[in-house]
């Protein structure tokens, strides 16, 4: 019965040959013919590759693998229940069986269940301790001393709230939207600790001092600090905004010092580098009995790590570290199986403040926080966590700004009808419903956008003209899809003679590495410019750029795998931003088509931005949203 099940799923596609050898093995270890284990184990694989930490046994039972085929039939819900709960191989929490049922009815791979179980417990760790001891009038002074309060106030300054959290907590989560100074809030927050670790020989303002840096009384800070991020791409945008900070401070002789400025670190790192990945091993050399030598730790783009990636950084995190976490709370989940940062942010936004921190709050910040407090002393999850709502970067007349907001909320009809009347020159929508269409409109926008990039030759031209501008496409495959859209693009270039196209390796070819190698320092995401070496007598060579604005070049020969990168996914242009976009949504409904990918695309865009879509599939991708199974909230709104 179940190979013939399973083989008709595997023909449909339904599942892929891992899941089937996967549930084979389980099943081969009890002995028996289980059939309902054997689906059950299929499921539970093919969902966590779909993201999914756990499958709701609640919500598949008695229904079809495939749609209208009864032969694909899952059993009843509670005969389910009491047959996997007699299998050798199903455990209970706590059980180290191959699949895990809590008492909800979430049935997971046990790796799964562990990686969330050490989440929650370090989560649950971070939220009752208490970093800072001195009193609120000192912290207060010195919030006071970088947060200078507008006269025009009507509500509480939440980067200073952010700072006085991640002073006293062990864990800090800023959300935040693009440009509402997740980054900037940050390096103050590192200013402060800095500071209020500073040893000076000799007792001064830290933050005023005009010291130079000659002085023979030169200070020092006793504290550690490390900067990362998902990948590299996003690892330096993070290092330039720090850069950004530090130089904007110096230039308006804002209140800290050029002794504070220098100790807030700039080198930043990708969480698999920080660890300390082994080659051809899911381990790093850094974990709980080899842990970071750190006492900070700053954590950026969170929205694109999972579970598994955040369990084992959390395991090599040093007892007294405190983490602070960035991130767009409402961007796409990472890749692969999890939803780390919303499970959060959801479990924080539905707890309460304890008295006490309501209380502090409004001292620091003159105002009352969001929502009552709990009569329950003990701290909550919303204690560590903030949402920055002020964005720098799209003003109230902001057609970007407005729209993403309004895709954020749900709101089709004013979505649609914002596009339709065209009322802001920043952000349009272009039906473009078949290929000759869009070989039309990507013929404009390449002569519009890249023709610069491709005909300068220094490379620090090259890259920033390049930067410039990106087609994002929600799709891999298909016609409006990536390998499609950029094999379009390379067709314009060669028609208009705009570089001379090679079948594989060209002056001026983008492209973006697919694969690690730890060896060369280049890992997926990176994007490099194929570009003549002068040292190499004109020979192409790939250029990438490094986080200190230099350039390290490399030979096709050496190269990982790689891929043509004119258009990118939308999942891939996460942690970049770009002054005008074209987003490429493609001419029917597919289950990748969500808000949280509409609204992530959109923001990449910091002046201008194109909807390349009907209306229609616009409409149905901002009414579906990412659905995650995951028990971590449910485990962070527990008791602290």
């Amino acid at each position: 019965m179940e190979n013939k099940v399973i083989s008709y799923l595997l023909e449909k596609e339904k599942i892929c040959y891992l899941d089937y050898h996967f549930a084979k093995f389980a099943t081969g270890l009890t002995g028996k013919d289980e059939t309902a284990v054997l689906l059950a184990a299929v499921l539970v694989s093919s969902k966590t590759r779909e993201g999914h930490i756990c499958i709701d046994l609640s919500e598949y039972a008695q229904t079809d693998l495939i749609e209208g085929d009864e032969n694909t039939r899952l059993p009843e819900l509670s005969g389910w229940v009491n047959i996997l709960k007699a299998s050798r191989v199903v455990g209970m929490p706590g059980d180290f069986k191959p699949l895990i049922l809590d008492e909800k009815n979430r049935l997971y791979l046990y790796r799964y269940w562990a990686y969330e179980k050490g989440i929650a417990e370090h989560i649950r760790k971070y939220v009752n301790e208490v970093t800072y001891e001195d009193d609120l009038e000192e912290i207060s002074s010195k919030l006071d001393e970088l947060f200078t309060k507008k006269e025009d106030c009507i509500s509480p300054d939440l980067q200073k709230l952010a700072a006085y959290t991640a002073i006293v907590k062990k864990l800090c989560v800023i959300s935040g939207g693009p440009g509402t100074g997740k980054t900037t809030t940050v390096a103050k927050i590192l200013a402060l600790l800095i500071a209020s670790s500073f040893k000076p020989q000799k007792k001064e303002n830290t933050f005023n001092s005009n010291k130079s840096k000659d002085d023979s009384s030169k200070s020092d800070s006793n504290i550690v600090i490390g900067l990362a991020a998902p990948t590299g791409k996003a690892a330096a945008r993070l290092q330039e905004s720090i850069k950004s900070f530090k130089e904007r401070v110096r230039k308006e002789k804002l209140n800290i010092s050029d002794e504070i400025l220098d100790l807030i670190p700039e080198e930043t790192s990708t969480i698999h580098r920080l660890l300390g990945s082994i080659p051809n091993s899911p381990y790093f050399r850094h974990n709980k009995k080899n842990p970071l030598r750190l006492d900070i730790l700053v954590l950026d783009e969170a929205s694109m790590i999972d579970v598994a990636l955040m369990s084992k950084l959390l395991e090599a995190l040093p007892e007294n570290a405190k983490l602070i976490i960035l991130g767009d709370k409402d961007q796409l989940s990472s890749v692969e199986a999890g939803k780390f940062l919303g499970d959060v942010c959801t479990s924080a936004l539905e707890s309460s403040y304890s008295l006490d921190f309501y209380n502090v709050i409004k001292d620091i910040t003159g105002f009352p926080p969001e929502g009552e407090p709990s009569l329950d002393k003990r701290p909550s999850l919303r204690e560590c966590f903030i949402h920055l709502k002020e964005s720098h970067r799209f003003g109230p007349n902001s057609g970007i700004g407005i729209l993403s907001n309004l895709i954020n909320s749900g709101n089709i009809d004013k979505s649609v009808t914002l596009l339709k009347e065209g009322r802001y020159s920043d952000v349009l929508i272009k039906n473009i419903s078949d290929e000759a269409l869009l070989f039309k409109e990507l013929k404009k926008a390449v002569l519009k956008h890249y023709k610069k990039y491709l005909s300068a030759e220094d490379p620090k031209t090259v890259f920033m003209l390049f930067e410039q501008f990106r087609v994002l496409c929600a799709m891999r495959e298909g016609p409006f899809g990536v390998k499609s859209v950029n094999d379009l693009i390379e067709s314009v270039i060669k028609a208009e003679r705009l570089t001379e196209v090679k079948k594989d390796w060209y002056k001026g070819m983008p492209i973006m590495i697919t694969q690690n190698n730890y060896s060369l320092d280049l890992f997926n995401g990176d994007i490099g410019i194929v570009l003549p070496d002068p040292a190499s007598n004109g020979k192409l060579k790939a250029y990438f750029t490094t986080p200190d604005g230099k350039f390290r070049k490399f030979h096709q020969l050496r190269l990982p795998e790689y891929e043509k990168v004119y258009a990118m996914t939308v999942h891939k242009s996460q942690g970049s931003e770009f002054d005008n976009i074209v987003l490429i949504l493609p001419e029917k409904p597919y289950p990748v088509l969500t808000r949280e990918l509409l609204y992530t695309g959109l923001t990449r865009a910091k002046l201008n931005a194109e909807i390349w879509s009907s209306e229609k599939i616009f409409a149905s991708t901002i009414e579906k949203n990412i659905k995650r199974s995951s028990g971590l909230y449910d485990s962070l709104t527990v008791s602290y």
